[in-house]
């Protein structure tokens, strides 16, 4: 009966069939042939119940492509990335130019976080980052070469995402979650990823972790007030 959930489903089931699409082109490894194969009924089922998203989202991968394609600078690929983020959840939010922003700039950001984390594997299998540099092969020999030019991106990028969750304060509880993992994800990704260390999901577990004894913490202290004027 959620239609929005529904609709929120349908656009991660569409958006991971055009991630499949995207990797069967690139490389058509095992894994990718594999994704095709086990989820192309629920992904055609998506697409069907959701012909307009499904099309936004094929339109704007293809147009990611063709930027690559032809090397088109980072930042019109940063800013299609956006677009089409910001194309496909409007199918069922109604966003302000405020919220619109935030949406761009998140996806700006995973784009970057997922460059720098596929930069060794994309040299190897020769396929799009717009970071790779010929005779560069990891990460980490990119940074102590380009640097200049990396943290000009990465300030751009950051900016813009810090920028946009402060557009959109409104001090509720959702809003402080959202700004202590995008402000966790700025201040500690790209360190770390620039020190070789682990930068998986998984990084952000003590956040939640934190957050949720934080939660309780303020129950107790609720409780044991109560308690207190009781016995007084």
């Amino acid at each position: 009966a959620d239609e929005v959930g529904l609709k929120v489903a349908r656009l991660s089931l569409i958006s991971f069939g055009e991630k499949i699409r995207d990797d069967q082109l690139d490389k058509n490894h095992f894994k990718a042939s594999l994704g095709a194969l086990l989820f192309s009924k629920i992904i055609k089922n998506a697409q069907e119940a959701e012909p307009d998203m499904a099309n936004d989202s094929y339109q704007g991968t293809e147009k990611i492509n063709e930027l690559q394609d032809t090397n088109q600078p980072i930042m019109d690929i940063f800013a299609a990335y956006g677009d089409m983020a910001a194309k496909s959840i409007s199918h069922f939010i109604e966003m302000t130019k405020e919220t619109e922003e935030l949406v761009r700039s998140v996806s700006e950001w995973i784009f970057l976080v997922d460059m720098i984390c596929d930069y060794d594997e994309d040299y190897k299998n020769g396929t799009y980052n717009g970071f790779k540099t010929a005779g560069i092969a990891t990460f980490s020999e990119y940074f102590d070469t380009h640097y200049q030019e990396f943290l000009q991106i990465v300030n751009t990028i950051s900016n813009r995402l810090y920028n946009a969750i402060m557009n959109v304060r409104d001090d509720s509880s959702l809003w402080n979650v959202l700004y202590k993992i995008i402000t966790h994800a700025i201040n500690t990704v790209i360190p770390n990823a620039i020190l070789g260390k682990d930068i998986e999901f998984h990084y952000f577990s003590d956040l939640f972790d934190r957050i949720k004894k934080n939660k309780q913490l303020k129950k107790d202290m609720k409780r044991l007030k109560v308690r207190f004027y009781e016995e007084s």
